[in-house]
């Protein structure tokens, strides 16, 4: 598989990668299909709060596809059964992305209806208010008029073809939270092709398909194709893997491994997965993207063709984020783009435990932490939990992997044991509901009030601090290395954090020291025989070390020979990757090579 090819399909987990190193190829493509797809975002799942639903409800929607002879939709009717939850008079405003309506009728003819195609909208004018608790039934005739240049939201080229894609079926514009509903779709099945669906398991085949999601889902998604069905089995749960005939049998059988390991791991972080069936479905390679709907996750057809070991870590990376988009997406929901993070870090927080449990190290995680660090520039970075971090051309770095690095930290800061507590916590709290980033931060809170401040600084606070920190010692005192410790702010002020110091002692034991910062500290005697002085950057908050000389990368209070052993050793190393040392890049180019070898070598102390 060509390396373009491999970068497209690695944007697939509409999260992040890594395992190895990052592709920044990857990363480039996945940002581009965020950023062509941020304005209808699907941004409300899970059962509406009662104090924050508007005028009305949207409770089902019926959706009959018809096909053109080559098997393409080409028009569609829909049902729209509405529910007020107060009085509603005037005009009512529904979602019109991807189809142009024809028609729209209820009952009693009690309503006249205007397409705004340049703002999306299809306006319903009601000509007798509606009291409060009735039902309002829209019947609404439309062609299609799908994106089809547009490959993530289908594919009719060549078999199969699939559409997964907010916005071609109505929808509430006057608040998201009205935007779950039950779903049943109904669509002609052409002579030869095999359907798969997700949110629930199809009610009639024949020479129509049928299906009818069990719960309130924000996504209807549909592949047609040539395809062959396995089944693969553990415990009391299946995998449907939906499959050309290009597939590599035992490809299919090590994702769908791979897909029933993800869940059994994610049930015991959050609540058990509701659905005994979960199906991966091919999908033509032009996508680009994995997609993760309800009950189904749609993977790109050279994903299950070829068995090498790049290909490998990245459908293990894919599967493993959408699996935990069932979780945090469809079983969790968020109601717009400042609570975005709660969906795509969560689940990329999770595909960063699988990752770990796989392989057993957690380069995952590093690969995330720095990839943010060295590649969001102060000019385009953004708060974590903001609709300004969803328009940022560095959206993906922000939201997936700034986010799910700050998982990380947290689970290191309270321990295993704590912190899945806490996940737990949440879920059973939110499962089928609407959750906040202020609800998240109350759970956190709930086990450690400073890791809840520290939270919040991060998802408040655009950016990361770069500390200059300088090691001295005095002359002839064993136990003098002293520290200085000053924070340069983001774009956003300073942080006030722990700032953990692994000290190096002469013994060979380490031991962790915690240091309160806010604008400048110094530790005056360290108190004990320490070697070599660590700051790491992994375990509390996002930063950018700089010593100071730049030659002390070790922080043992002299530039010597063993800096430049550490520099020599990093030799070749390129940013971001797991195992980057910021400390080594001495001229900050992302590089470690020979100029900083030579700016070690003309360092003195003092400078």
């Amino acid at each position: 598989m060509n390396a373009l090819l491999l970068g497209l399909l690695l944007a697939g987990q509409l999260p992040a990668m890594v395992l190895a190193a990052p592709s920044p190829l990857a990363r480039q493509s996945l940002r581009a299909h965020y950023l062509e797809h941020r304005l209808f975002p699907p941004v409300a799942f899970g059962r509406q709060k009662a104090d924050e639903t508007g005028p009305y409800d949207v409770t089902s929607v019926q959706i009959t596809l018809a096909l053109t002879p080559d098997g393409r939709p080409n028009s569609a009717v829909f049902v729209v059964d509405l529910q007020t939850t107060r009085d509603l008079a005037g005009t009512l405003t529904l979602l019109a992305v991807e189809y142009a309506p024809t028609e729209v009728r209820d009952a009693d003819g009690n309503l006249d209806f205007e397409h705004v195609p340049e703002q999306y909208e299809l306006l319903i004018r009601l000509r007798e208010p509606l009291r409060s608790g009735r039902s309002l039934t829209l019947t609404i005739d439309a062609e299609l008029d799908l994106a089809c240049d547009d490959p993530t939201s289908c594919q009719f080229e060549t078999p199969p073809f699939h559409l997964a894609q907010f916005g071609w079926y109505p929808a509430s514009f006057d608040n998201p939270l009205d935007d779950r509903f039950q779903i049943r779709l109904s669509v002609p099945q052409p002579a030869g092709l095999v359907a798969s669906l997700s949110g629930g398991l199809p009610i009639a085949r024949g020479e129509r398909v049928t299906v009818e999601t069990r719960d309130r889902a924000i996504l209807a998604a549909f592949a047609l194709g040539p395809y062959a069905v396995t089944r693969h089995q553990q415990d009391r749960r299946t995998i449907e893997a939906y499959v050309l005939p290009t597939a590599s049998d035992e490809v299919v059988r090590l994702a769908s491994q791979t897909a029933l390991d993800a869940l059994d791991l994610y049930d015991g972080l959050c609540t058990p997965y509701p659905e005994a069936v979960l199906s991966l479905t091919t999908i033509n390679n032009r996508a680009s993207a994995g997609l993760g709907p309800e009950a189904n996750i749609f993977l790109p057809e050279a994903l299950l063709i070829d068995a090498n070991e790049e290909v490998a870590s990245v459908r293990d990376e894919v599967i493993a984020h959408e699996i935990g988009h069932q979780y945090f997406f469809n079983l969790i929901g968020v109601t717009g783009l400042a609570d975005a993070w709660l969906s795509e870090s969560f689940a990329e927080f999770f595909a960063t435990r699988f990752s770990e449990r796989r392989h057993e190290n957690d380069a995952h995680f590093r690969g995330n932490y720095w990839s943010y660090v060295l590649l969001v520039a102060p000019n385009v970075d953004a708060p974590l939990a903001s609709e300004a971090a969803s328009m940022s051309p560095r959206y993906f770095e922000i939201v997936y992997e700034k986010g799910s690095s700050l998982l990380e930290q947290l689970r290191r800061r309270l321990g295993d044991a704590n912190f899945d507590g806490l996940m737990r916590r949440y879920c059973a709290a939110y499962v089928g509901r609407i959750a906040t980033t202020a609800e998240f931060l109350a759970v956190v809170r709930g086990f450690d009030p400073a890791a809840a401040e520290y939270a919040t600084q991060i998802t408040s606070k655009a950016g990361f601090v770069t500390l200059e920190v300088s090691a001295r010692r005095r002359p002839g005192v064993a136990d003098s290395l002293e520290l200085d410790v000053r924070q340069r702010p983001g774009p956003d002020g300073l942080l006030t954090l722990d700032l953990p110091l692994r000290l190096h002692l002469m013994d060979g034991r380490t031991r962790t020291q915690l240091l309160r910062l806010q604008a400048q500290a110094t530790v005056q005697n360290l108190g004990v025989d320490v070697l070599w002085v660590e700051i790491d950057p992994e375990l509390t908050t996002f930063r950018r070390v700089r010593p100071q000389p730049s030659g002390d990368v070790n922080l043992d209070g002299y530039v010597d020979g063993l800096d430049f052993l550490d520099v020599r050793f990093a030799q070749g190393r390129v940013g971001p990757t797991p195992d980057w040392d910021d400390r080594l890049d001495t001229n900050a180019d992302q590089v470690i090579d020979d100029r900083d070898l030579e700016a070690v070598s003309q360092a003195r102390l003092g400078d």
